[in-house]
């Protein structure tokens, strides 16, 4: 099959609508062809600002319950008066900022996980996926040393279903940090390091996410925050989530 035919499908291998040995068959084929991965790169980006720009705040019913409270007046025997609505502009003012503010943290959430979802998108396209190619934790985990400003454990993985490729330094935030791949059942799987940073602070502590059909998890140990991301399904990226916590530990 040609790279035109790839092309008709690329849309839907972002939006995960093809089926599951399809996926697999187009995710092989992007990791030779450059101009069918930079396309997929470039889908994923498209609706990540799609997503962005074309969400509002929408307030969940309990949410509006509790300020529909606040707002309606009781009945008493006074008449409102102008100290009334003074306090009822400033209720409603608290209100909306309280609402634009977790709107925005919404925003900068889902950005930031779009941007760790990106960053596995790129390595994985890339002709060399890793700098320091390796299944020894033993030899990657010395290659870090003095190119990044903290250190991290690598679990074993040997006699599990993980396989470890190698790592290579990573940017997220104009910060370094490793990235490493693991593959589980011809899928690859990036696990990232940073140092904790305040951008970071719109993440929950521990949470799985999901971005642009791809699972994220994510959590903090010891000020280093972790990312586990890919294609994988969500059980596998757990799995491996959980010998990363392990090894930190």
């Amino acid at each position: 099959m040609g790279c035109e035919m790839w092309r008709t499908e690329v849309d839907a291998y972002v939006d995960a609508a093809l089926p599951a040995d399809r996926m697999a068959q187009m995710q092989e084929h992007l990791r030779t062809c450059a101009a069918c991965a930079r396309q997929a790169l470039e889908a994923t980006q498209l609706r990540r600002v799609v997503s962005i720009s074309g969400r509002r705040y929408k307030p969940t019913a309990e949410f509006r319950a509790r300020v529909s409270a606040q707002l309606v007046p009781r009945r008493s025997r006074f008449r409102p008066n102008f100290g009334w609505a003074l306090a009822f502009a400033a209720v409603l003012v608290a209100v909306l900022g309280i609402a634009y503010q977790q709107h925005v943290q919404s925003l900068l959430r889902r950005q930031l996980v779009a941007d760790v979802v990106d960053r596995h998108v790129t390595t994985v396209a890339s002709a060399n996926m890793v700098d320091v190619p390796s299944s020894d934790r033993h030899t990657v985990k010395p290659w870090f040393q003095g190119k990044l400003p903290f250190s991290f454990n690598l679990p074993e993985v040997n006699g599990t279903q993980f396989t470890l490729l190698g790592g290579r330094t990573a940017f997220l935030n104009q910060s370094p940090g490793a990235e490493l791949i693991y593959d589980v059942r011809q899928h690859h799987i990036s696990v990232m390091v940073f140092s904790e940073q305040p951008g970071f602070g719109v993440l929950p502590v521990d949470a799985e996410l999901q971005s642009a059909a791809m699972h994220v998890e994510t959590w903090t140990h010891g000020g280093l925050r972790y990312f586990v991301t890919g294609d994988a399904s969500a059980a596998d990226l757990k799995a491996l989530a959980d010998l990363i916590r392990r090894a930190a530990n």
